[in-house]
């Protein structure tokens, strides 16, 4: 996962940290996952390129509250939101993938809103 992207909380529109995140995942047993956590005092919000962004408290995600935007050159891999001139864009982590960062649709009240 690249480092030099950091994403942005899909509720708060706020750059997220680098965090490791013990994930219980029905069917597929325990794991560590590489992940980005929101800074905002309280938001569980996480983002993993294998996931997407969710919700995480005390090992358990929330499926309910998955987003995902899958890359369409890399399988298995989920766009973030990131910052670009001033414009919120879903991009890829995927180094040197060209072509996917697309401006969000989604008007920033309604990001924040989810």
């Amino acid at each position: 996962m690249r480092r030099d992207l950091n994403p942005l909380c899909d509720r708060h529109l706020k750059p997220m940290r680098p965090d490791v995140v013990y994930m219980v995942v029905p069917g597929k047993g325990p794991y560590w996952a590489e992940s980005y956590a929101c800074k905002e005092p309280g938001c569980s919000r996480l983002y993993a390129v294998k996931h997407g962004y969710f919700t995480h408290n005390k090992s358990n995600y929330h499926p309910e509250e998955m987003r995902q935007h899958p890359c369409p050159e890399h399988a298995g891999k989920f766009l973030s939101l990131r910052q670009e001139g001033g414009v919120q864009v879903w991009t890829c982590d995927e180094e040197g993938c060209k072509g996917v960062a697309q401006p969000s649709t989604e008007p920033a009240s309604e990001l924040a809103a989810r």
